[in-house]
């Protein structure tokens, strides 16, 4: 039938109401065997890698484990670290990671030689930083309670252990260690923290304030998240015991790998700041200055980021639950 429609003229680069392309469909609908695939790539190449409004094929077949069709868009020419969704500004394996947790498509992404660490360069957000997004923006105020980042935390530190790997920045100076701390996700923490001991990275670096390091260090985001808040209380004292539990927890797992508050790191490391660093250091001790260099330091972020984070997050969600956006509706 598809054979038939293009020999008669059909329009292969047609696209749907949302913009999806046939291959695009193809991709998502786990097709029992691969000849319409390869009949779409043989009269039309490009389709391999022709962007639609979310999906490319690729990052389609991938989230819905055709892997072998991957393997085939892969074969012609589709691009595993294609930046993909509305302004295009992260990939297939942001999305498997930042949205589903899904430890199998993660593993097959990262068996491609050529997989990217950085999942979306604009944000410099890396494959470490992407795991705890969805409840950084969708959860936050819950403990974790599936051990949804911590099962891929295990997949990818088995292949981006290095120094560099742990130690890599987003935009905002945060490295993944203080992305898990800011969620509050145990199990990450526990996971992260060996890695980077063993790997000589140094938990006690700290969140920028206009592009120099000398904010926050993780202890510090897990004593800013120290008391109960409102979300937690609500459910009863049970919840609230837990959640004062699991502080403690998370505050001994660092401290016994020498985490520091920013205090004791700036004290010990003074001397090797420069004269600019020390007064942006300083602008955030003191009670009067703190408050305007806080917002100063918003404004610069609001200027450094772009597109917002939560909206690119919520795209990302979008694509992999359309059932659910449409109940919510």
């Amino acid at each position: 039938m598809t054979k038939a429609l293009l020999d008669a003229g059909a329009n292969i680069l047609a696209r749907c109401f949302n913009g999806d392309t046939a291959m695009v469909l193809c991709a998502a609908s786990l097709l029992p065997d691969l000849q319409v695939p390869r009949l779409l790539l043989s009269r039309q190449p490009q389709l391999a890698s022709l962007q639609t409004q979310g999906d490319t094929p690729f990052s389609a077949a991938v989230r819905n484990h055709d892997f072998d069709c991957a393997r085939l868009l892969l074969e012609h020419g589709a691009d595993p670290n294609q930046l993909i969704g509305p302004g295009g500004i992260s990939t297939a394996l942001f999305q498997v990671l930042a949205v589903e947790y899904d430890t199998t498509a993660v593993q097959f992404l990262l068996e491609l030689p050529d997989i990217s660490f950085n999942v979306s360069p604009q944000k410099r957000f890396t494959a470490l930083h992407a795991p705890v997004l969805g409840t950084l923006m969708y959860n936050y105020y819950d403990e974790f309670i599936l051990d949804g980042p911590g099962a891929v935390y295990d997949i990818l530190l088995n292949k981006w252990n290095k120094k560099e790997h742990l130690e890599a920045c987003e935009i905002r100076g945060y490295t993944a260690l203080h992305w898990v701390c800011l969620a509050r996700d145990s199990t990450s923490i526990k996971k992260l923290i060996p890695a980077m001991t063993k790997a000589g990275a140094d938990v006690n670096m700290m969140t920028g304030f206009l592009g120099s390091p000398v904010w926050k260090t993780a202890l510090d985001l897990i004593d800013d998240r120290s008391s109960v808040p409102s979300a937690v209380s609500r459910k009863g004292p049970t919840a609230v015991q837990r959640y004062k539990e699991n502080t403690e927890k998370m505050r001994e797992t660092l401290i016994a790998k020498g985490a520091k508050s920013r205090s004791e790191i700036l004290r010990e490391r003074w001397g090797d700041l420069s004269l600019l660093e020390r007064i942006k250091a300083m602008s955030l001790s003191y009670r009067l200055t703190k408050p305007f260099a806080i917002l100063v330091g918003f404004l610069h972020q609001v200027v450094i980021s772009g597109t917002n984070v939560y909206a690119m997050w919520y795209r990302a969600w979008m694509q992999s639950n359309p059932e659910e956006v449409f109940f919510k509706r």
